[in-house]
């Protein structure tokens, strides 16, 4: 069903490709702020500020694009990030504006990805790793981190197996791990990337996703490892001792 479902959806927005170029839209910015505004509050609850705002109206993809940061004065540590809402016009000189996709809602999505991905790898029986998603986004919203306004932030009693099979996501999955761990599991480093990789594919088997998957010496994974749960991404310093990149595009 979501495979018709996105085939559907891709066959409606190739047909607005086709009848965009002879139609002509009205773009109200004011009313394209008030709708961020309302959609911000109403499903996050949260307050805007330092609003700008821009209009991409050539081509088939034309909105309103609403940027802001998040009105914190009470916050212990307020999020200083820009964020958008991405506003959409149905009709020719209508004024029929509504809210398709925002990226605030990355807020949310990646640490309960990174967290339930955690739990798959562990599940397969690997003790020593880590493991984060990159660039999740809903297929469709053409861009890494937005979700369309129908996307509902993830609770606890979601699974990452609930989300993949409502929603058609890319995204992006990386590993990293020591050479110990790969001893320990016997594999070789070819059939330990198998092994991630049918189990993602079980759980992803509708979606696009990336998985990228890098073993390092054991004395240099500890620093590696410190450095990723730290924040810090620069590790050119650390040569891999294997590393493995493939896509996985099972729909469409």
């Amino acid at each position: 069903m979501k495979r018709f479902i996105a085939l559907m959806t891709t066959a409606a927005l190739a047909t607005g490709m086709l009848s965009s170029c002879s139609k002509k839209y009205h773009y109200d910015t004011d009313k394209a702020i008030s709708l961020a505004t309302e959609y911000m509050k109403d499903k996050y609850g949260k307050d805007i500020k330092d609003i700008e705002s821009y209009k991409k109206t050539h081509g088939s993809d034309a909105y309103i694009g609403v940027k802001f940061k998040l009105d914190e004065i009470d916050a212990e540590t307020p999020d200083t990030n820009t964020y958008e809402v991405r506003v959409y016009v149905d009709g020719e000189g209508k004024e029929n504006h509504y809210v398709r996709c925002d990226n605030y809602m990355d807020t949310y999505v990646k640490p309960f990805f990174d967290s339930q991905l955690n739990q798959v790898i562990k599940g397969l029986g690997v003790d020593d790793f880590v493991v984060f998603s990159e660039g999740i986004h809903e297929y469709g919203t053409k861009l890494s981190c937005y979700y369309y306004s129908s996307f509902e932030i993830p609770n606890k009693t979601n699974t990452i197996e609930d989300i993949a099979q409502k929603h058609c996501l890319n995204l992006g999955i990386s590993i990293k791990l020591p050479r110990s761990e790969v001893d320990k599991l016997t594999l070789s480093s070819n059939d330990l990337f198998h092994m991630f990789s049918n189990n993602l594919q079980t759980i992803f088997e509708d979606d696009i996703f990336r998985l990228y998957l890098t073993e390092y010496e054991n004395e240099d994974f500890s620093s590696i490892k410190t450095a990723l749960l730290d924040k810090g991404v620069l590790l050119n310093d650390y040569k891999p001792y294997y590393s493995k990149e493939e896509y996985f595009n099972s729909k469409y």
